[in-house]
């Protein structure tokens, strides 16, 4: 939502090199294995409008999950960039067929619905613009985006409020202060219904998807 034309998937770009190592925790191997050992497994995702991350872990182990995940979105150390730029143009292929095209009911729908906006941005952004992205476009937008002003901490389970508290100020109290850009509104609604068809032969099935 909040990416500019040109810099179309940095969020998801960015999503992938938090996993690249922290400070804290340079050795990804390593990372990873500490919070297996505590019950958990590191996960992220990346909406057109937020991004997050997340672990199941033993109740014992809370103080795992906060240092690493904490270190992992404030201090990363973006490390393997081309790596994982051949790994994103790599999974971007799920969503076209053979000749390129976006046969990506999600992306299409969105494409329709918000034309001209952020939020019609391809997630993962184009083979065009993530060859583009360098480590400086990727430092600037995690400047921008990770602040405290745009952090929820989200817990459930034997734990208490003073105990989250806590560990989330240890592990997110680097983050800058403030929010990030305030959203763009949408653009008006479509004046009445629209169809988009795309010519999928190679398919043995078709898909359909209904938007209100």
């Amino acid at each position: 939502r909040h990416e500019l034309p040109e810099r179309m998937g940095v969020s998801h770009f960015l999503e992938h090199m938090f996993f690249r190592g922290s400070e804290k925790h340079p050795d990804t191997v390593r990372m990873n294995a500490l919070v297996e050992a505590a019950g958990g497994n590191l996960n992220g995702v990346t909406t057109r409008d937020h991004g997050y991350y997340y672990t199941p872990i033993s109740p014992a182990e809370l103080e795992v999950g906060f240092d690493v995940l904490g270190d992992m979105l404030v201090r990363p150390l973006l490390l393997e960039l081309e790596t994982e730029r051949q790994i994103i143009l790599e999974e971007m292929l799920d969503e076209v067929d053979e000749q390129g095209r976006d046969i990506d009911l999600d992306n299409l729908s969105k494409l329709a619905l918000f034309e001209g906006h952020g939020l019609s941005h391809k997630i993962a952004g184009t083979p065009r613009t993530v060859r583009r992205l360098g480590l400086q476009d990727l430092v600037e937008h995690h400047q921008l985006m990770y602040r405290g002003g745009n952090l929820v901490v989200a817990c459930a389970g034997p734990i208490t409020h003073a105990q989250v508290m806590e560990l989330a100020t240890g592990a997110f109290g680097g983050l800058p202060p403030g929010g990030g850009p305030l959203d763009q509104p949408v653009p008006a609604h479509p004046a009445g219904p629209a169809v988009l068809l795309i010519d999928h032969e190679d398919s043995p099935q078709t898909e359909m998807r209904l938007n209100f």
